[in-house]
């Protein structure tokens, strides 16, 4: 649909259900995001100043509200941006917004979501909008994986290694592979041997912790969230241009066999041991 106007009809009855929503979440929620991924959700021809107009109304009613609910201060980020590691998408309605939040002092900060394919990547986004905030405010990062990096070597052959211990078509790309393990869960052994033998996701295990090093780095990050899981839809080809979320969980929710004792999802491999290690 197309962003309502200010004080139309379709605007005033969002805000009805924007202020019955925060009545629900505003004594249990730690920190708020107003918006999320405002330059994809919204539709091309709208991503001008149209979006940012939308997005500082939905503001004001948010600060509203807590101006009304003195007795617990929610913490209000604006976002979430995306790809701001690209020039392409640091437009001037992304400047536009991000001038708002640097000049509103009822913003605590900004989103920021990095799904990227370079370890570089993730500096170059904090830097960018490290500049265009105030020194008092904060940048969450509530998204981030190397989706794009993965999605790179989807065409990639599989291990032959791998291939010829686990009876693998050694044809097979990493795609069909993936497509047959999301139809035909494999033993956690299996999955984990795929992902150990292919050299560009065992040179990329340690992800979170470079992630989470180049991350603190910026003076101005505060929090980062990572995918508890990832799913593809049922009773649908995985293909070599279909975006491989589904490589990033913390759990592998569907390639990989529930555990048979526990009837439970099982980690993913590698990553969990950098995310219990940043618990520590």
């Amino acid at each position: 649909e197309s962003l309502p106007a200010e004080n139309s009809t379709d605007f005033k009855a969002y805000m009805i259900f924007l202020n019955k929503l925060l009545e629900q979440v505003w004594y249990s929620t730690d920190l708020l995001v107003i918006g999320n991924e405002p330059f994809i959700e919204t539709k091309v021809a709208e991503r001008d100043q149209r979006v940012v107009d939308f997005y500082k109304a939905v503001a004001r009613v948010v600060m509203q509200f807590r101006d009304g609910h003195p007795d617990r201060d929610v913490p209000i980020f604006v976002g979430a941006f995306n790809n701001l590691y690209e020039e392409t998408w640091q437009t001037a309605a992304v400047n536009s917004l991000l001038s708002f939040v640097e000049e509103e002092p009822g913003i605590a900060g900004i989103d920021i979501h990095i799904h990227h394919s370079e370890m570089e990547h993730i500096p170059a986004a904090l830097s960018f909008v490290s500049n265009r905030i105030r020194e008092n405010q904060k940048i969450i990062v509530t998204e981030f994986s190397l989706m794009k990096y993965w999605k790179s070597h989807l065409t990639d052959a599989v291990s032959e290694t791998f291939a010829m211990a686990w009876q693998i078509d050694p044809a097979w790309k990493n795609y069909q592979y993936i497509d047959y393990a999301l139809k035909h869960p494999r033993p956690m052994s299996e999955w984990y041997a795929f992902l150990k033998n292919s050299h560009w996701f065992e040179s990329r295990k340690h992800y979170l912790h470079e992630a989470y090093t180049l991350m603190t780095g910026n003076p101005r990050f505060l929090v980062a969230t990572y995918a508890i899981r990832q799913s593809f839809p049922y009773n649908q080809d995985f293909k070599s241009t279909s975006d491989p979320w589904i490589l990033n969980g913390l759990f592998a929710n569907r390639t990989i066999e529930q555990d048979t004792l526990l009837k439970q999802t099982q980690f993913n491999y590698s990553f969990m041991d950098n995310f219990i290690e940043f618990q520590k």
